[in-house]
């Protein structure tokens, strides 16, 4: 059950920078159906062809941003597809069910540990699909490797993997990071009786939010790359690039059931988003991450916060950095725990 126009082309995707080995580029447009998209825009994507010779660990990279290319959008009963109507998963459980990339969000998402009286506030929360796409993709990468095909399997891991990885960022695990009980379910009354402001602005704050700290951390990370180095001696990106690669002795055991993704990979991602939060308001400039009338979505894309802040303010850098070590840790550790579970499959 993916939207049916999914590109499903041979490609792989370079970091900027990397050497494309002679291989022709490929345009976003064959990978993606997310049309205006700058950050696909901006990537290097090289075809491939039947027959090519590839490392497993470029295919699962690769394969692991795919889900964000279009797979997830209009599945739902009330997007106005074709094949919502017909997938059977039901009304949209959240989220504007008319905006298109909004329909991928409850499938890439999992607030499994909310307070008890806010999931019985707001029972729609759980109606989320991480779980099934991690079973679903987990299952065709074992078919496909047991089977021989090399190639599918380590694709398919990549699309299961995603989903795992998405569930250790914060704002994939918990509805509203920075709003306590009591606020959240006064907002959600006001809500109900027709009062939308404080709904609406809690919403584009916790956006703004999540999507500041993804700029921040891909254009630090670009930085440790060596696409754009940091200032003379900044050792910061490099500090993210260490926490990704992580050791022995920070990794889980080397298995993975469906089930981990809840209770091993989003309940520490929830545990520290009140957290994470905190610092995202107090480190990044006030315009894009406190003023509800702002919509960081909108341009967000063209700035650059880390040199941003490198600049501007080095110590709030610096509190971002700290803060990013700590989930690129976790990150890194669940994707090893994953891929080496799926090895040691026999």
């Amino acid at each position: 059950r993916l939207a049916p126009d999914t590109r499903i082309e041979l490609f792989l995707q370079r970091l900027p920078g990397e050497p494309t080995e002679g291989r022709p580029m490929i345009p976003g447009a064959e990978v993606t159906t997310l049309s205006g998209d700058r950050v696909v825009a901006r990537s290097q994507y090289l075809r491939m062809a039947a027959g090519d010779r590839v490392s497993p660990v470029d295919v699962l990279a690769t394969a692991s941003d795919e889900p964000d290319y279009g797979m997830d959008l209009g599945l739902w009963a009330d997007n106005g597809t074709a094949h919502g109507r017909v997938y059977g998963f039901g009304p949209q459980p959240f989220g504007n069910p008319a905006l298109a990339f909004s329909s991928q969000a409850p499938i890439h998402m999992g607030f499994w540990h909310e307070s008890p009286i806010v999931s019985a506030a707001a029972p729609f929360l759980k109606r989320t699909l991480p779980e099934y796409r991690i079973t679903l993709f987990t299952a065709l990468a074992r078919h496909a490797l047991r089977a021989g095909h090399e190639y599918w399997g380590w694709r398919f891991a990549g699309w299961a993997l995603h989903y795992v990885q998405d569930l250790t960022q914060p704002y994939h695990a918990r509805v509203l990071p920075g709003l306590g009980t009591g606020r959240m379910l006064w907002i959600n009354a006001l809500s109900l009786a027709g009062v939308t402001t404080p709904m609406a602005h809690a919403v584009t704050l916790v956006s703004n939010r999540h999507l500041a700290l993804e700029n921040f951390q891909r254009n630090a990370l670009l930085a440790g790359h060596g696409d754009r180095p940091g200032a003379p001696g900044d050792a910061a990106p490099q500090r993210l690039l260490a926490a990704l690669a992580g050791g022995p002795e920070t990794d889980p055991p080397a298995s993975f059931a469906w089930d981990q993704a809840r209770t091993v990979v989003a309940r520490p991602a929830a545990a520290s988003a009140d957290a994470v939060d905190r610092t995202i308001a107090d480190a990044l400039p006030a315009r894009f991450v406190r003023d509800p009338g702002h919509e960081f979505g909108v341009d967000g894309d063209e700035l650059d916060l880390f040199t941003l802040l490198a600049s501007e303010n080095p110590a709030a850098r610096d509190a971002m950095i700290d803060l990013l070590v700590l989930l690129m840790s976790e990150y890194g550790a669940h994707t090893r725990a994953f891929v080496r579970a799926l090895r040691s499959e026999p």
